[in-house]
């Protein structure tokens, strides 16, 4: 019982690693985006328009 314990505990805090991995890259796709509408970047479409 203890060593099944001690899996769902493992389990648990890599999960809760995952889920901060992946609200730190949400946040950082999110500061890149801030930061190239900052300095002037904007994509070009193939017309030549931006978006």
């Amino acid at each position: 019982m203890a060593d099944f314990l001690s899996m769902l505990d493992s389990q648990r805090s890599y999960l809760q690693a995952r889920r901060a991995l992946a609200a730190s890259e949400g946040r950082l796709g999110t500061r890149y985006v801030m930061v190239d509408k900052a300095i002037g970047n904007a994509q070009i479409s193939e017309g030549g328009e931006t978006k």
